[in-house]
């Protein structure tokens, strides 16, 4: 977005000067320019606006850079319960960074990074990471099984545990309530189906009535799956609801959140994002890269009727200036790099505007046309101050012929 804006305690001329050139770069096919004022708009600017049926620009307070200036709002968010291998292939599909978890309200529940997902894959396996909680839906969709019996829609959890040892030896190990992973061995399923919660069988082993009956009777969910016993046991890992590896406590900042504020809390941080949240319902509206945080951004402006950093609004060293149009003698403001600058000897912004749009060879609507002959005439004073000059009355006269004003009868309303 690039604000045109005006000084602090706007006069007409910035006021509708700062209108004509939004609406002038528009018509040029720049839809990103936005008219903007530092200050209350004065009586006469008033009086205008409503002659010409014009709203008054953007009030802008101040152009520090804040969070939503910076922010990316293209992120992937996900349900808390997607399972891990969904959001994986998803990030990897979008080349993403992260995926915020919501709530089934909208709100924030946690992120998850692919240095998460990574820690999930790849961290040490200990008893705690053994005892895990499914959906049975979700089971059959990751390991693309298919279910015996059972209820799809059931909750399962416990011990993971891998049969691939003797019924005698397996007794000694399993506990009731495990979800068992095996593959083509008889005497291995019958004790699952006897004391399991979740019976998952690899290769699209063959399971017989018998187990089948004893698994109906506890109403036990038995899963074929198409994979062998290695990838069967990752996808089951996979199939974790992703809020089991977020983080559920991360460091959150506000859309208006001051970016320098920003940049003091994070300096020793070691977070690479952080979600951006709205401060009521903590519904998100973004996420802050730490690349973004301290990349050279700012808001972008254009400057019109001063060009002097004390009449400039609060926060210009902050922002990128684009622009400068102006009429009044060159003041003290820097900047970065090169800009456009257009200073010329004049009674009005306004005129050096509509003149800018008659090189374009572009007539700007009526009311705008209207709103920058007020500016010319509040000026120049009805054309009488000494520094109005024949430009101004030329281009005032373009405008009046445009609008279908009489210029002395505006002069005398306004």
């Amino acid at each position: 977005m690039v604000y045109v804006v005006g000084h602090k305690n706007p006069d007409t001329d910035s006021v509708c000067s700062a209108l004509g050139y939004a609406a002038l770069k528009k018509g040029l096919g720049f839809s990103n320019y936005v008219a903007a004022r530092a200050g209350v708009v004065g009586t006469e600017a008033c009086f205008l606006l409503r002659h010409f049926g014009l709203d008054a620009p953007l009030y802008l307070p101040d152009v520090k850079t804040k969070v939503q200036d910076v922010m990316k709002t293209d992120l992937l968010s996900v349900p808390m319960d997607a399972p891990i291998k969904q959001v994986y292939h998803s990030l990897q599909e979008t080349k993403g960074k992260l995926a915020v978890i919501q709530r089934p309200d909208g709100s924030l529940g946690g992120i998850v990074t692919n240095s998460d997902l990574a820690m999930a894959f790849m961290g040490a396996v200990d008893s705690e990471q053994h005892y895990l909680r499914f959906k049975v839906r979700t089971l059959v969709d990751v390991l693309d099984g298919t279910l015996l019996c059972g209820n799809i829609d059931a909750v399962v959890s416990g011990q993971i545990f891998i049969a691939a040892m003797s019924p005698p030896v397996m007794r000694k190990f399993i506990k009731p309530g495990a979800i068992i992973i095996t593959g083509d061995r008889t005497e291995a399923q019958k004790i699952a189906a006897e004391i399991s919660a979740c019976l998952i069988i690899t290769g699209n082993a063959r399971v017989n009535d018998e187990i089948l009956t004893i698994a109906r009777q506890r109403n036990m969910p038995v899963i074929v799956a198409p994979g062998d016993t290695y990838l069967t046991v990752r996808n089951v890992g996979l199939s974790r609801a992703v809020s089991d590896v977020m983080n559920q406590e991360p460091v959150v900042f506000a859309p208006e959140d001051l970016l320098s504020d920003v940049i003091k809390q994070t300096r020793e941080a070691r977070h690479r994002v952080y979600p951006v949240v709205n401060e009521k319902s903590r519904l998100v509206a973004g996420a802050l890269f730490r690349d973004d945080i301290f990349s050279d951004s700012g808001r972008n402006l254009v400057l019109v009727d001063h060009n002097e950093k004390s009449q400039a609004v609060a926060g210009i060293e902050e922002a990128k200036i684009l622009e400068i149009i102006d009429h009044h003698r060159l003041g003290d403001i820097q900047t970065s790099g090169p800009v456009l600058v257009r200073n010329e000897p004049v009674g009005s912004t306004a005129t050096i505007i509509a003149k800018i749009a008659r090189e374009n060879e572009y007539d700007l609507p009526p009311e705008i046309c209207g709103a920058l002959l007020g500016a010319i005439l509040s000026d120049t004073m009805v054309f009488r101050s000494p520094t109005c000059t024949d430009i101004d009355q030329k281009m005032a006269n373009y405008l009046a012929q445009r609008c279908g004003e009489d210029p002395e009868k505006l002069g005398f309303e306004m």
